[in-house]
């Protein structure tokens, strides 16, 4: 296994801190998790398994190479002859979501395994496995793009003992909402926040593979990550000598050319600066002045259907710099050697992900409602984290699509519905609201723009999640 899934272990001293009498409870995402526990823990764990699933062709094929302890759920006297060996100082793996997971996210927890638990005053051992649900032998067929030897990683947490104050039904139902949150923690606390978010689109680009859609905006043009990292490369090789200063001001719409100039400023070793253009010209002229942001990055295509024109002349502690004319001065070769550098994203961005985790990765600006507006730099890390954390407590896959109707200068417009579906192989559709805000409030009609835009948007979600 190390050598075909390249395991690595974390947190093993968490394993020994956790005593003689533990319940360890792993996350279930395929086949291969009884496996890896029996093959990694130092000790050999026995399995509670469920006395039907016993049953099962394929799985009496491979009890003999476990210690099982098999469990009729409709045995009370079953759950009991557990607590008794538990009360002996062992240790159980139970898999408190009963099943393999078929959605890639948490299942729902079972009251079982919790009681069991809290009856034999056992510790709880909660362990996180992450990458064997890409394997050929989980249940996401058609979900996730299947490989026959994904990377594997093993995360064991800190042990903790169930507790609550609650009696009768109201106490299992509490001890289950712990467990519930429990899986949702070990995924967030497994998740790997000290890096660059480059780096996290380039993990997530291996994952799903560089066709996999990852983009499209009002345009109706899809972006893959192939001809994301492509067209990173193409504008970095010619934006950098048009801006000064660390931080860069982007004032563009929801597009894919606001993702792009994004992530090729970090590519530049800049910090983009997201420009709220709905706050008016003094507080974006007083931004730029808090900020020292001495370029603007724009879209005349934008200026103009957004009736900006006035605005811009206001502008006056900044250059602003136009995405039409820079893509002007890329040519023929160099748009030929970002692709072909765009095959390598590890090799050819290696200077990006070397950027340290807590070193700005995005600067938003507070409304200005009291007073001038301020300042907000986020880190990579902090990025991540919040990513981190949408992505424990929402279930979704590579099949959706997430449809991010406000605007990248907002945080969560940036965090959850850009960057959160962009590292998670989920296609995001990028709906310039502020655009077509102006084009409904001209309007005489205002439902004669409302319905057939809403209407639109929604039919390109998913099924069942078009509500």
């Amino acid at each position: 296994m190390k050598l075909l899934y390249r395991v690595e272990v974390h947190g093993m001293e968490n394993y020994h801190a956790a005593g003689k009498r533990v319940v360890i409870m792993p996350n279930h995402v395929s086949f291969l998790d009884p496996p890896l526990l029996t093959a990694f823990l130092p000790d050999q764990p026995n399995f509670a398994i469920n006395t039907i699933i016993a049953q099962q062709w394929y799985v009496r094929l491979v009890l003999g190479m476990f210690k099982v302890f098999k469990m009729d759920p409709t045995n009370p006297m079953s759950a009991k002859s557990l607590i008794e060996f538990l009360h002996k100082d062992n240790k159980v793996v139970i898999f408190p979501e009963g099943r393999i997971t078929v959605t890639g996210s948490i299942m729902k927890v079972f009251d079982g395994p919790g009681m069991i638990a809290e009856k034999a005053e056992a510790m709880i051992l909660p362990v996180h496995i992450q990458g064997a649900q890409y394997s050929k032998v989980s249940r996401l067929k058609g979900k996730v793009r299947q490989r026959w030897f994904p990377k594997i990683t093993i995360t064991i947490l800190p042990p903790f003992k169930l507790e609550s104050k609650q009696t009768g039904k109201s106490r299992r139902t509490d001890i289950t909402n712990q467990l519930q949150r429990m899986l949702s923690e070990s995924q967030f606390a497994a998740s790997d926040n000290d890096r660059t978010v480059m780096a996290a689109v380039i993990e997530a680009a291996t994952i799903h593979g560089r066709k996999h859609a990852v983009a499209e905006d009002i345009g109706r043009k899809s972006m893959n990550y192939g001809q994301f990292f492509t067209r990173v490369h193409a504008l970095s090789g010619v934006l950098g000598k048009h801006i000064k200063g660390e931080y860069i001001g982007v004032l563009l719409p929801n597009s894919l050319a606001n993702i792009v100039t994004f992530f090729t400023l970090h590519n530049l070793g800049k910090v983009p600066a997201m420009i709220n253009f709905t706050s008016g010209a003094a507080n974006i002229n007083n931004a730029c002045k808090a900020a020292e942001i001495k370029t603007i990055l724009a879209s005349k295509l934008f200026i103009k259907k957004a009736g900006l024109e006035e605005l811009v002349k206001q502008i006056t502690n900044a250059k602003i710099v136009y995405l039409e004319d820079i893509a002007k001065e890329i040519t023929g070769p160099a748009k030929v050697k970002a692709l072909i550098l765009s095959y390598f994203p590890k090799q050819s961005f290696a200077h990006s992900l070397r950027h340290s985790p807590l070193s700005a990765a995005a600067l938003l600006f507070t409304s200005g409602s009291e007073g001038a507006p301020k300042g907000v730099a986020l880190s990579h890390r902090n990025i991540l984290a919040n990513i981190s954390q949408a992505a424990s407590m929402i279930d979704f896959s590579s099949k959706d699509i997430a449809l991010n109707v406000l605007p990248m200068f907002h945080c969560f417009g940036l965090t959850v519905g850009t960057l959160l579906p962009i590292v998670s192989g989920v296609k995001t559709f990028l709906y310039p609201t502020p655009l077509h805000y102006n084009i409904i409030r001209s309007s005489p009609n205002i439902a004669k723009w409302r319905i057939p835009m809403i209407s639109s948007a929604c039919a390109m979600l998913s099924p069942g999640r078009r509500s």
